[in-house]
């Protein structure tokens, strides 16, 4: 038997692979994997994990089982492995808006549940993961999960009814901060800058401002302040923000990203 198997090796899904081998939480020849692409996970296979034939395949091989397929298709996945799943199966799904109540109804009362939601730095070993276990889960199940996708980021233990507002900021805030860098970087190039300059100090500058906060301490009030001299240039273009209701719009798109999430099954 296989420790884990992984059906859907997308980003996240080798991401994760490439994360718990490198961390030595699992060995190669102790994972399997599924993805209907066969050539999409070559470069996962070089590192030794077992391929399946089929969903079905890989249930049958394995002890735990992570999800990473879109919700979506979670009820045609059903209908192919439910009867196959083993007693007592840990299921950790990474799929946006699919509840512990959803799997139990999808998949069987018979298994243990994991809900995870990560986000795509976790590609680079950068992630920020929240994992919701279901109520009464052993401590060894949560300790895996936790291990698992501590490999390729920080993680958090968050209360389910919390998921869709951590999917709301820290699941879509990436595509928010990739706009920023963008938009700046428009505004740079107009003043002279090539856009391989540009990209490269915009992302020093997020990565250092994203340093400055965890490590300092201060509230990001008071780091804004630290930088907007009197009459200065920081706080004129902090005005024109204000003004453009730049707060407003990230508050509404978190609230939209979270709605959304809620409906996703």
């Amino acid at each position: 038997m296989y420790e884990l198997g992984i059906i859907g090796v997308g980003n996240m899904g080798g991401a994760i692979v490439r994360g718990a081998i490198k961390s030595g939480l699992i060995a190669p020849n102790s994972i399997i994997i599924y993805e209907r692409n066969k050539g999409k996970v070559r470069d996962i296979l070089q590192r030794g994990v077992s391929y399946a034939e089929s969903e079905e395949d890989l249930v049958l091989k394995s002890k735990r089982l992570l999800l990473a397929i879109r919700p979506q298709g979670f009820e045609d996945l059903a209908n192919k492995v439910k009867d196959k799943i083993k007693k007592d199966t840990l299921i950790i799904s990474i799929a946006a808006g699919v509840s512990i109540d959803a799997m139990n109804d999808i998949f069987g009362e018979d298994n243990k549940y994991i809900r995870v939601m990560s986000n795509t730095p976790a590609t680079i070993g950068e992630g920020m993961t929240a994992i919701s276990p279901e109520k009464g889960l052993d401590s060894d199940s949560i300790d895996f999960a936790f291990n698992l996708f501590e490999s390729v980021g920080k993680v958090i233990i968050l209360d389910e009814n919390k998921i869709a507002s951590f999917t709301g900021f820290v699941g879509c805030m990436p595509a928010y901060l990739f706009m920023l860098i963008e938009s700046a970087s428009d505004a740079a190039v107009s003043h002279g800058f090539s856009r391989t300059e540009i990209y490269q100090l915009m992302s020093q500058v997020m990565l250092g401002s994203a340093k400055l906060v965890q490590e300092s301490g201060k509230h990001p009030a008071e780091l804004k302040d630290e930088v907007t001299s009197p009459g200065g240039s920081t706080i004129k273009g902090v005005l024109v923000l204000e003004k453009a209701g730049f707060r407003n719009a990230i508050i509404e798109a978190v609230h939209e990203g979270t709605k959304a999430s809620e409906k996703l099954i």
